[in-house]
Parts: C-alpha cells; sequence; structure tokens
C-alpha cells in the first residue's frame, strides 16, 4: 500500500489500509481500474488486522487514491479512483 492509501486513526495507535485483494505487479496497481481493494484495520499496539469492508462485496468497485478518518475516528473518507467518487462509511 501506497500512504495515500493508508490513513491513521487519532491517537496514532491504529492505522486503516487500502490493500490489494490479491497480489499485484506495480505496473498493474498503475491501472487502478484493474484491481480492487479491500480496507483493513491495523492496530499496532498488540499487532492485530481487521477487515472493514470487501471491495468484492461492494458495486462500484473500490481503489482508494486518498483516505482520511474523521476527528473522532468514527467514520472512513476516501476517494474511489475507479469513478472519481467520495465516499464515507461508518466503522463498525
Amino acid at each position: 500500500s501506497r500512504a495515500s492509501q493508508c490513513a491513521w486513526e487519532t491517537g496514532d495507535k491504529v492505522l486503516i489500509c487500502a490493500v490489494s485483494e490479491t497480489p499485484v505487479s506495480p505496473a498493474v496497481v498503475e491501472n487502478h481500474s484493474r484491481t480492487t481493494q479491500d480496507l483493513y484495520e491495523i492496530d499496532l499496539t498488540n499487532g492485530t488486522k481487521k477487515l472493514l469492508f470487501a471491495s468484492s462485496s461492494r458495486s462500484p468497485k473500490i481503489h482508494i487514491s486518498e483516505i482520511f478518518t474523521s476527528s473522532t475516528g468514527s467514520h472512513v473518507v476516501f476517494i474511489n479512483s475507479n469513478d472519481q467518487k467520495l465516499y464515507s462509511f461508518k466503522r463498525p
């Protein structure tokens, strides 16, 4: 994942990152319309990771170009580079 595909939660103990569903070469990543990404929450205090959502279960397919969390950490907001729209969802 690139830095633009990760966001720190308030407190810098949790990182939220977009990860390609399957391993791909850097050339394929550049052509983002051919890739989809899942979104994971990584707890840096204990090393656990949790799937927040799977792109394969969504329409349109998601490829994140910019991501951030709300000031309270309750929402994740990102731009889907496949359709250039802004998305927001409430974290579980």
